[in-house]
């Protein structure tokens, strides 16, 4: 008679996904800059968040300094993409621009639409964070106060052996 499943149907069932994180999200070197920011947020028009890492720090970190999210009052959000977007609404806070395409250059497209000439910008990203966005609002007339929310390093840790894992067994795909 013949196996339901051949042993080579039967291998794909044994397989598995590794989880190897290879960078990690830590503190920025200077945090006390960005809690200055956030410390006189009322003297911003905007705040552009570009990523989910920078929307849940820079309000995490608001929250441990104001304590009612209500301190955003008149400051109008800026966000690039679904995620952060979708961060922002775990803290209940309305996005009053989002680009259609989730790029920095798009965003900075359809700012030009508004006046920002003198207007503050707040943006709070990656210590490593391109500058294709702060160069563009500056070339509209904005002030853009660039803060480091956040560094990206490498990961040194292997707590669950995933690298000793695949150093061992390998893999058939990265």
């Amino acid at each position: 008679s013949t196996p339901l499943y051949s042993s080579a149907a039967s291998d794909v069932y044994k397989r598995q996904v590794i989880e190897l994180p290879t960078i990690k999200i830590v503190p920025p070197q200077h945090p006390e800059k960005l809690r200055e920011s956030i410390m006189n947020i009322q003297s911003f028009d905007w705040l552009v968040l570009t990523s989910p890492n920078a929307a849940e720090i820079f309000l995490r970190d608001f929250m441990l300094i104001h304590g009612d999210i209500r301190k955003l009052n008149g400051v109008k959000i800026a966000a690039v993409g679904t995620a952060t977007g979708a961060k922002l609404k775990e803290f209940h806070l309305p996005v009053d621009l989002k680009p259609r395409e989730f790029s920095a250059l798009k965003l900075s497209e359809i700012f030009k639409a508004k006046n920002i000439k003198g207007k503050k910008i707040l943006l709070p990203r990656s210590a490593i964070a391109q500058d294709l966005l702060p160069k563009e609002l500056k070339k509209l007339g904005a002030v853009c106060h660039e803060v480091a929310a956040y560094e990206t390093v490498p990961e040194t840790e292997d707590p669950n052996h995933a690298r000793a894992d695949l150093t061992e067994n390998g893999a058939d795909w990265i």
